[in-house]
């Protein structure tokens, strides 16, 4: 076995360290067989890169949110993720598209994930009726008991509404230095929600991500909310409209859902983090560390509750 080969072995390791408990494994199979709408709702992920973090992100999202459906948009990945074996979930549950350094070479820097986002709903927007577009850092939390399907059939009815926003909390490091095996049991530390909204524009936990009804996507002009096509609107958790838009929904609510961001992580992967966005526009460095760990913090242990 060569060098890379032994590496690449090592990884798929590491990604199967956690194993999914059967009864949750039984249920979700039971939930998914039972969906009035079979692939209601897919995710688009744009990713290089970062094979260790899909297995997490990929279990939670499966087993606990009920996606069923995964669209892998690999972004100049070294080796292509769909090489790798063990990812958590059914093979079945996930696409893979791999795009190569000619792609990124014919736009301005920092536009790639756009393009593959635009790329995806292309690609898969008859499929669904809902594509949500996050980050492998990112989990979504239902604070009540209802299912994701159900908050989004709801939403379905309402025919002025085209996109769902959800707010961030903001993980940061919880004092850990390397990579732990699980960041939503490890990362329990979260910016104080008062001292970020005291920040005004400057806060994080005012941006959003999007689940968008397909039907109405029409460009992806901010990694974090598209325009939309026939006078709809994105709506928060409240279904109000969301304000001040393109980014952002003030003021911040989490009663309903929430969208965990795990940004910086340890140190060791906050490096490796930097790495990835250097050829980034407005690529983020130590001083986006420090600015988040600076001041008073809360304890967020919400994500440790799931688990694998």
């Amino acid at each position: 076995m060569t060098d890379e080969e032994q590496e690449h072995s090592a990884l798929d390791d590491q990604a199967s360290a956690v194993p999914v408990n059967p009864l949750v494994e039984e249920l979700a199979e039971a939930w998914l067989a039972e969906q009035a709408q079979p692939e209601y709702l897919a995710l688009c992920i744009a990713i290089k890169d970062q094979q260790r973090d899909m297995h997490e992100f990929l279990v939670h999202h499966y087993y606990h949110m009920n996606v069923s459906r995964f669209y892998i948009m690999d972004d100049r990945s070294d080796p292509p993720l769909s090489t790798y074996e063990d990812f958590g979930i059914p093979r079945s549950a996930l696409t893979f598209n791999y795009y190569g350094p000619e792609y990124a070479a014919e736009l301005p820097p920092g536009f790639m994930q756009l393009w593959l986002y635009d790329e995806c709903a292309k690609l898969y927007r008859d499929k669904h009726t809902w594509i949500g577009f996050i980050d492998v850092d990112e989990f979504i939390e239902i604070k009540t008991d209802e299912t994701m399907e159900d908050i989004l059939m709801e939403l379905e009815e309402d025919t002025r509404v085209g996109e769902l926003s959800i707010n961030w909390v903001t993980h940061i490091s919880a004092g850990l230095l390397e990579r732990p095996a699980s960041s939503r049991q490890s990362f329990t530390e979260c910016i104080d929600p008062d001292l970020d909204a005291s920040r005004g524009d400057d806060g994080v936990d005012r941006h959003v991500k999007s689940i968008v009804k397909t039907a109405y996507f029409e460009q992806a002009h901010s990694s974090h909310m598209p325009s939309l096509s026939d006078g709809t609107i994105p709506v928060g958790e409240d279904g109000e409209v969301v304000s001040p838009g393109f980014a952002w929904r003030e003021p911040v609510t989490r009663h309903r859902l929430a969208l965990h961001h795990y940004v910086t992580k340890s140190k060791q992967e906050y490096v490796e983090k930097m790495e990835r966005w250097k050829d980034d526009l407005g690529a983020r460095e130590w001083d986006f560390w420090d600015k988040l760990h600076a001041g008073n913090t809360t304890f967020c242990p919400e994500m440790a509750r799931y688990s694998p």
